[in-house]
């Protein structure tokens, strides 16, 4: 349940409410990022404008404690925005930070400067939603200002709604010299960080070898015919993990207020209900 639904609250006063950042005090294109994912308790009728600012007022207190100096609140939360879609588990939030620290040193001769993220060129490319946790063709190599694939450096702004530990995660990557990261069981979400494409690349051809005699599994039980090849089958399996792990925002009735619970993987459109 998104916030219209959740608050019973037209779409439209909540879109008319983030149209216009600077009215929270926020200098940037758009509140993306400043939403911040908690449990909020509002009474019934409260104004949208309302539920927005408290958002980012809990966002600001995050930056506040963390002691990020307004002039580089936008970059940290991009980069926070990025680890929290990329992320999982506690430590892989600090490695992932590293590897986009790692991937914008001048002296990256593996990605050039560019992050090559896929949750940005999903993002960039509205394919977030779609139920698949791998980027399409067309996604990829899209050219809009989100998408790391083709451009250097960050985003032109975050791409989700980032929590304390990825906002910590950004300001403290851990030490080691990763370039890469492959999640190596879609089950556990465990995932391999390493240095070089060709690691990398082994490190893929070993998944789809593991992979196969779940494959043949997959496909009895699905039923023949309906998954035809590899592909198809981590799709379907990328389509129920992202299901499980993007709940999202849920409400329950607390002493005659609503209260929110604000899931941290999700974005403006999430949020909302609509797309950007």
């Amino acid at each position: 349940t998104r916030i219209a639904d959740g608050l019973s609250m037209p779409i439209e006063d909540l879109t008319e409410a983030v149209a216009d950042p600077s009215a929270y005090g926020v200098d940037a294109a758009s509140l993306e990022g400043w939403l911040f994912p908690a449990t909020y308790t509002f009474d019934p009728g409260t104004p949208a404008a309302e539920i927005i600012q408290t958002m980012v007022n809990r966002t600001r207190e995050s930056l506040d404690a963390a002691q990020v100096p307004v002039e580089d609140r936008q970059r940290i939360l991009t980069i926070a925005s990025i680890i929290q879609r990329e992320a999982r588990y506690t430590e892989d939030f600090y490695k992932v930070s590293r590897v986009i620290e790692n991937r914008m040193q001048p002296d990256n001769d593996q990605t050039f400067g560019k992050l090559e993220m896929d949750s940005t060129a999903q993002y960039g490319y509205g394919e977030m939603h779609d139920g698949t946790a791998s980027t399409s063709e067309e996604a990829q190599f899209d050219d809009n200002p989100w998408n790391t694939y083709v451009h250097e450096g960050l985003p032109v702004g975050p791409i989700s709604n980032p929590g304390d530990l990825a906002i910590d995660a950004a300001l403290h990557p851990a030490d080691g010299p990763w370039l890469y990261f492959v999640t190596i069981n879609l089950a556990t979400g465990e995932t391999l960080f390493t240095q070089t494409l060709a690691e990398h690349e082994q490190a893929v051809a070993d998944i789809r070898l593991r992979r196969r005699p779940v494959d043949v599994v997959l496909l009895a039980q699905i039923g023949a015919g309906v998954l035809h090849d590899d592909a198809a089958v981590f799709q379907h399996i990328a389509k129920v993990r992202r299901i499980e792990r993007h709940v999202g925002v849920l409400l329950h009735q607390q002493d005659g207020g609503a209260a929110l619970a604000v899931d941290a993987h999700h974005d403006l459109e999430d949020f909302l209900g609509q797309a950007r």
